[in-house]
C-alpha cells in the first residue's frame, strides 16, 4: 500500500514537472523546502492565534460569570 502511495506522487510530481517546464528534482525541492515550510509555519502562527484569543474569550467568560463568595451573604 505504502509502495501504491508513493508511486502514485512521484508520478504527480513528473506530471506536475512536465506541466511546469521544470525537473523533477526542482519540483521536489519547491514543495519539501520552501512550500511545506511555510504552510507549516503559517499552521503554527494561525494556532497560537487561535489559542490566545480563546485564552482571552474564557477570561471575558470567567470575568462576567464570578460567582459571589458564599462567606459574604448578610
Amino acid at each position: 500500500m505504502i509502495d501504491l502511495i508513493f508511486d502514485i506522487c512521484v508520478t504527480m510530481l513528473y506530471d506536475l514537472a512536465d506541466l511546469t517546464g521544470m525537473t523533477y528534482r526542482q519540483i521536489n525541492v519547491l514543495i519539501f523546502c520552501f512550500l511545506w515550510p511555510i504552510f507549516t509555519l503559517y499552521l503554527v502562527i494561525i494556532v497560537r492565534w487561535q489559542k490566545a484569543k480563546i485564552k482571552k474569550l474564557e477570561q471575558q467568560i470567567q470575568g462576567g460569570l464570578r460567582i459571589p463568595n458564599s462567606d459574604s451573604r448578610p
